[in-house]
C-alpha cells in the first residue's frame, strides 16, 4: 500500500505574522489617520480650505525668493496714462481725438499691436456732437442755431478715433466681463476672435467649458470701434485674497441666446494681432474635447501652445514692477519726446498707473502694481516661453509622496519609536521641500510641499494621539494586572518606564520568600470549603500586603502557602533587606489576625487554633523570566536559591522560629536582629549552610538583651561544634532565660523552648554516639 505524504504548508514569516497581528490589534491607529488624510487631500484638491491658501502662499514665497529675471529687450512697452499726463491734458476720460493722435503716433513709430486696457463703452462726452446735444435751450435762438451749425460741421471725435483704429489695423480693444447680463449686456463682443476647438465651430457644448470661469455679461466697446479694431479681448483679472497670481487667458461666456463661447484674454489677442493677425486661437483640452478635466493649453495659430490650468488660468511668473523699463508716459508720446525705437516692433499696451483711476492690483511681489503691467508680464512670459508648470503629473507625484508619508507615519509608529518615525517622516518632507524649490528654480515646475507635509503631520499626529490613548489603556491594564502581584508604587514605576520590564530568562541576584501555615491540615478539618476559603483569604491578605508594600512580587499562591521574590521585574538594590522587613511585618500581622479569629470562633462555638506561619528567606542568583510552554507561561523564578528558601520555610517548625533565612540574606541586611541557629544540610544538598533566625528590625538589634542573646548563642554554637557537650548544655538555660526577656518583643511564631529542646536532644544523642573528629557541627535534614 502506497502512503500519501501530505506536504506541510510553509509557516508564515515571523515579520508578516507580527505585522498582521499589529493591524488587527491597532486597526484604529491605521484606518483613522488614513481616512483623515484622504479627506484632507480630497478637500484640498477641490480648491477648498486653508491648505489651498497655504499652498498658494508657499508658491508666493518661491516667487519672492527667485522672481523672473527681467529682459532688457522685452517685447512689450506700456503707454502710461500717468499723473503727469493727466496734469498736462486734463482729467480722464480724455477726448477720443487725443486717443486718435496717440494711436497714429504709435502706428507711425512701428508698434506691432496697440492694445487698450481701457473700455470705450460710451460715446465721447467731449465730442462736438455731444456738446451740440447739450447746448442750453434758452438765450438768443439765432446764436444757439449758429453754434449748433458750427458744431455740426466739426468732425465727431468717436469717428476720428474709429478711423485711426481702422487705419492702424493693429488695435485690440479690451472689455471687462461681469457675472450677470443684467448688469452689463454684451453688445457685439462675440463678433471678434474666439477660442475654438481645432477645426471646430466656436460654439461649445456647456459640458466642455465647465471648469472655466463663466460670465453672462460684458461691458462692450462701442460697436463702430469694435468693428474697426483688429481684435478684442477681455481683461478680467481674478485674484484670491486680493492677490493676482494668474491671468485667465480663457473665460466662458454665455449670454441671453444661451450659446456658449470661450473668449481670449487681452495678452493673447495682443500677441495674435502683433504676430499672427490672420491666425485663430485654439484650445487644447485634456485628452479630448468632452473630458471634464478642462483645458491643457491655448495655442495661437502657427505658434507654440501656451500651457494653462484646467480653468484656463495662466500662472504668472512675475518679475515685479518695472516703471522705468516698461513704462512710457502718454504725454511724452503726444509731445514727441520718445525715441521711436522704444516703440518699433513692440507690443504696445495702453493703460494707467494713476492711483485715481483705480486700476492698481496686488501681487506676491508688489503691494500695488498697475493692472496693465500684469498683461505685460503675461506677454513677456508667453513670448519668452517661461511657463510655470503645474499639472496632473506634479499632482500625481505629490499623491505618491503623501501615500508614502502617511504609510510611514502610520505603520512606522507601530514598529519603530515615535521619535525615529518623526525623524523619517519630517526629514522626508523637508527633503521634498528643498527638492520642490530646486525644481522651481531650475525647471519652473511647481511641486507642492505643503499638502504632503500637512497630511503627513496630521497622519503622524493622529497616530501619535491614538497610540498615546492606547498606551494609557495598556498602562491601566498593566496596572490592573500587575497590581495583583506588585505594589502600586512599583506598578506606577513600571507603567512610566516599561523598558525596565525585561521579560525572558535572565540570571539575576534575587531574594525569595516562602510562607506557610503550620499545622494547616488539622485546622482545615474544622472548616467547610466556604469558611476555609475565607480563612485562607484572611491569612493571605495581610501577607500579600506586606510583600507588595515592600517592593516585592508575588509569584504564586499554593493553597495556604505563598511564594514571593524581590529584585524583579524591577531592580531593587535593597531586595534582601526589603524581603526581611516584609517577613517581619507578615509575622507581626498574625497577632491581630488571631485575635479576630479567636473572637469569630467563640461566636460560632468552634475550637480556636491560632494561625502560625513559617517564613523562609534566601538570597542568591536566580533565573527569572517567562516560564512555561507556548500555550501557557508565567513570570517566575528558578534555581537553588529558590529551593533553599522553600527548605528553610519547612524548618521553621523544627527550630521553633517564625523566620529563618540563609547566611547570604543576613549579609545583605546585617543591620537587622539576626541570630545564628545552625549549620544545616538540607535534603538534596551536599554542603551545609549557615541558617539564621530573624528576630526583629534595627530596634531589636540595638536591644541589650538581644545582644546578650547573640553572645550566648555564639558561645553555645562554639562549644556545641567543638563537641563540648557539658559546657554547651550548661549554656542552654541561660539562653532560654534571655529569650524570655525578649518574649514581649517577639511575635507568636517564636518558641525558644522548641529550639532549646532540639539542641538538648542532639546533645544527649551525641553523648551516646559521638559524631567523630571530622564533624563540623552540621545537621543533616531528612525531610524537605
Amino acid at each position: 500500500m502506497i502512503g500519501i505524504v501530505k506536504q506541510k504548508k510553509p509557516k508564515k514569516a515571523a515579520h508578516y505574522v507580527r505585522l498582521t497581528s499589529l493591524v488587527r490589534a491597532r486597526w484604529a491607529e491605521i484606518v483613522l489617520p488614513i481616512l483623515l488624510a484622504s479627506f484632507l487631500v480630497t478637500f484640498t484638491h477641490m480648491g477648498q480650505g486653508f491648505i489651498t491658501r497655504l499652498i498658494e502662499m508657499n508658491f508666493d514665497q518661491y516667487l519672492r525668493w527667485s522672481p523672473r529675471q527681467f529682459n532688457e529687450n522685452a517685447p512689450v512697452t506700456i503707454i502710461d496714462i500717468d499723473d503727469n499726463s493727466l496734469e498736462k491734458i486734463g482729467q480722464w476720460p480724455w477726448s477720443r481725438l487725443v486717443l486718435a493722435r496717440l494711436v497714429d503716433k504709435i502706428t507711425a513709430a512701428g508698434g506691432k499691436s496697440i492694445t487698450f486696457d481701457i473700455v470705450f463703452s460710451e460715446p465721447d462726452r467731449l465730442s462736438p456732437h455731444a456738446y451740440r446735444d447739450n447746448l442750453p435751450q434758452t438765450g438768443d435762438p439765432k446764436m444757439v442755431a449758429a453754434a449748433r451749425a458750427a458744431l455740426d460741421n466739426l468732425p465727431d471725435t468717436d469717428e476720428l478715433f474709429r478711423q485711426s483704429i481702422a487705419a492702424s489695423g493693429r488695435v485690440v480693444l479690451g472689455y471687462p466681463l461681469v457675472p450677470d447680463e443684467t448688469l452689463a449686456p454684451a453688445v457685439g463682443v462675440r463678433s471678434k476672435i474666439q477660442i475654438r476647438l481645432p477645426g471646430q465651430s466656436p460654439t461649445f457644448d456647456p459640458g466642455i467649458a465647465q471648469h472655466l470661469s463663466l460670465f453672462s455679461g460684458a461691458v462692450s466697446p462701442l460697436t463702430p470701434l469694435l468693428d474697426a479694431a483688429a481684435g478684442a479681448a477681455h481683461f478680467t483679472q481674478l485674484g484670491a485674497e486680493g492677490l493676482v497670481r494668474a491671468v485667465p487667458l480663457a473665460a466662458a461666456f454665455q449670454g441671453s441666446d444661451k450659446k456658449l463661447v470661450v473668449l481670449p484674454a487681452l495678452p493673447l489677442e495682443a500677441i495674435r494681432v502683433a504676430l499672427a493677425p490672420k491666425g485663430r486661437i485654439y484650445g487644447n483640452w485634456q485628452d479630448n474635447p468632452q473630458d471634464p478635466q478642462g483645458l491643457k493649453s491655448i495655442q495661437i495659430q502657427r505658434m507654440e501652445p501656451v500651457p494653462v490650468q484646467p480653468d484656463g488660468s495662466f500662472l504668472l511668473y512675475l518679475s515685479g514692477h518695472k516703471p522705468k523699463e516698461r513704462f512710457v508716459s502718454a504725454i511724452d508720446i503726444l509731445e514727441d519726446r520718445v525715441d521711436p525705437a522704444r516703440l518699433k516692433d513692440k507690443i504696445i499696451l495702453v493703460g494707467t498707473s494713476a492711483p485715481g483711476l483705480l486700476d492698481l492690483r496686488s501681487t506676491p511681489l508688489d503691494s500695488f502694481i498697475p493692472g496693465v503691467e500684469l498683461h505685460a508680464e503675461a506677454i513677456e512670459q508667453i513670448l519668452g516661453k517661461q511657463f510655470l508648470v503645474r499639472g496632473n503629473a506634479q499632482r500625481g507625484k505629490e499623491l505618491v509622496l503623501i501615500l508614502v508619508l502617511v504609510v510611514m507615519s502610520v505603520l512606522g509608529q507601530q514598529v519603530l519609536r515615535a521619535a525615529l518615525t518623526a525623524f523619517i517622516v519630517f526629514g522626508s518632507a523637508a527633503a521634498w521641500y528643498f527638492y520642490s524649490f530646486y525644481l522651481y528654480r531650475t525647471q519652473l515646475t511647481l511641486l507642492d510641499p505643503v499638502l504632503p507635509l500637512m497630511v503627513g503631520s496630521v497622519a503622524y499626529g493622529v497616530t501619535l494621539i491614538l497610540g498615546f490613548i492606547r498606551a494609557e489603556r495598556e498602562k491601566a491594564k498593566l496596572r490592573g494586572a500587575f497590581g495583583l502581584y506588585l505594589s502600586p508604587k512599583l506598578v506606577d514605576e513600571l507603567a512610566n518606564d516599561p523598558d525596565r520590564l525585561k521579560l525572558g530568562g535572565e540570571i539575576r541576584d534575587m531574594t525569595v520568600l516562602f510562607s506557610d501555615i503550620r499545622g494547616f491540615t488539622s485546622i482545615a478539618e474544622q472548616h467547610d470549603p466556604q469558611s476555609l476559603t475565607r480563612l485562607i483569604n484572611a491569612f493571605l491578605t495581610p501577607m500579600s500586603a506586606a510583600v507588595l508594600d515592600s517592593r516585592g512580587t508575588i509569584d504564586k499562591y499554593m493553597g495556604d502557602a505563598m511564594m514571593a521574590f524581590w529584585n524583579a521585574p524591577l531592580e531593587d538594590p535593597d531586595h534582601a533587606r526589603n524581603a526581611c522587613l516584609a517577613a517581619l511585618r507578615m509575622s507581626a500581622s498574625l497577632g491581630p489576625l488571631n485575635q479576630r479569629l479567636r473572637y469569630e470562633a467563640e461566636q460560632v462555638g468552634l475550637n480556636y487554633r491560632p494561625l502560625m506561619a513559617g517564613i523562609g528567606i534566601n538570597a542568591g542568583p536566580c533565573c527569572v523570566g517567562n516560564m512555561g510552554s507556548d500555550q501557557r507561561f508565567a513570570y517566575s523564578v528558578l534555581g537553588d536559591t529558590v529551593n533553599l528558601a522553600s527548605r528553610l520555610e519547612s524548618q521553621t517548625k523544627n527550630y521553633g522560629l517564625g523566620i529563618i533565612a540563609g547566611e547570604t540574606t543576613r549579609d545583605q541586611a546585617a543591620d537587622l536582629a539576626w541570630i545564628e541557629i545552625d549549620l544545616l544540610q538540607v535534603k538534596g544538598k551536599s554542603r551545609p549552610v549557615a541558617i539564621m533566625g530573624l528576630l526583629g528590625d534595627t530596634m531589636m538589634a540595638a536591644n541589650q538583651d538581644f545582644q546578650e542573646l547573640v553572645v550566648r548563642q555564639q558561645q553555645f554554637l562554639k562549644q556545641y561544634r567543638a563537641q563540648q557537650w557539658d559546657e554547651s548544655a550548661r549554656l542552654l538555660p541561660e539562653m532560654v532565660a534571655i529569650w524570655q526577656k525578649l518574649r514581649p518583643f517577639l511575635s507568636d511564631g517564636y518558641h525558644p523552648d522548641v529550639l532549646s529542646s532540639l539542641y538538648r536532644q542532639r546533645i544527649d544523642f551525641f553523648r551516646q554516639s559521638p559524631p567523630g573528629p571530622d564533624w563540623a557541627g552540621a545537621y543533616i535534614a531528612d525531610e524537605k
